[in-house]
């Protein structure tokens, strides 16, 4: 966002410039495009080239872009409408850690990209009881979830999608997988109805929240 306000700043300045330099030569013979729209013409087209090579630096030079979250599956941490900045391929080189919050694909709508909290890693003996998350057989320390149903839901011999909100496991999380959960945990869908993910399918890291209604969040970190 700097980077475009300031690549507007320099062309403003050029503009005025050019229009200050012109008026103080008085001999000069206009031709038939020396008109002020054509100028314009030029400037925003000038400007629009700019835009897109600074996307493309932003992106492809630095290796971020913004992401916007479409759901309430991360409240409290983020919200419906918040702009995150993310880390590209950044699971490329390195492996997830607990608690890192990540971009995948949505196993319903491989279009769709999800954002989820990495909770479970390969090898662990993972269960849910009572909403309670177990990491081989020790209650895991979750300061960032909330729960805003007090119900909880049985486990069944046949499992729904309720039945294994609130109770799910035990399970060995499968090698070069891991399970991934939201933070509104009572309000997400997740690895709890689709199953451990792929590492090979999360590929991008949440850096910072950029943009967001709750201007207290703005600039929050999320690494």
């Amino acid at each position: 966002m700097a980077v475009i306000l300031l690549s507007l700043f320099l062309w403003l300045f050029i503009v005025v410039e050019s229009f200050i330099a012109a008026g103080k030569v008085k001999d000069s013979a206009f031709k038939p495009y020396n008109k002020w729209y054509v100028y314009l013409i030029i400037v925003l087209l000038s400007f629009g080239a700019d835009l897109a090579l600074t996307g493309f630096f932003v992106k492809d030079v630095l290796g971020i872009k913004g992401y916007r979250l479409f759901s309430d599956s991360m409240k409290p941490t983020l919200q419906k409408g918040d702009y995150i900045m993310i880390r590209l391929n950044y699971y490329r080189s390195h492996e997830p850690e607990r608690g890192d919050l990540v971009i995948l694909k949505d196993p319903y709508n491989p279009t769709q990209e999800l954002m989820k909290r990495v909770v479970g890693l390969e090898g662990e003996k993972f269960e849910i009881r009572n909403k309670r998350v177990f990491i081989n057989n020790r209650p895991l320390q979750e300061d960032y979830k909330v729960h805003t149903d007090s119900s909880v839901y049985v486990r069944k011999l046949f499992p729904h999608d309720n039945s294994i909100r609130d109770n799910c496991g035990p399970l060995i999380i499968p090698w070069k997988h891991c399970f991934v959960l939201g933070d509104n945990r009572d309000n997400s869908l997740d690895s709890r109805h689709w199953g451990s993910v792929p590492l090979e399918d999360i590929t991008d890291k949440a850096l910072y929240i950029y943009l967001s209604a709750d201007l207290i969040k703005i600039g929050r970190n999320l690494r």
